[in-house]
């Protein structure tokens, strides 16, 4: 993970609801989910980042 994948904001923060990963929806949508990706496929694809993140989590 490098500094750039650091959310930046804590507001609109969205968690991979497979790996619990926590970035903010355009990272999910640019980069995809860092563990998850081969089988998720939220890069560069706003519907599945929806589908497969969530936006109310605890941590």
């Amino acid at each position: 993970m490098t500094l750039e994948t650091i959310p930046k904001d804590l507001r609109g923060l969205r968690a991979c609801l497979v790996c619990s990963l926590i970035k903010s929806f355009e990272q999910f949508e640019y980069e995809g989910c860092d563990n998850c990706d081969e089988f998720l496929r939220m890069k560069n694809n706003r519907d599945h980042v929806y589908d497969c993140t969530s936006s109310n989590f605890d941590g």
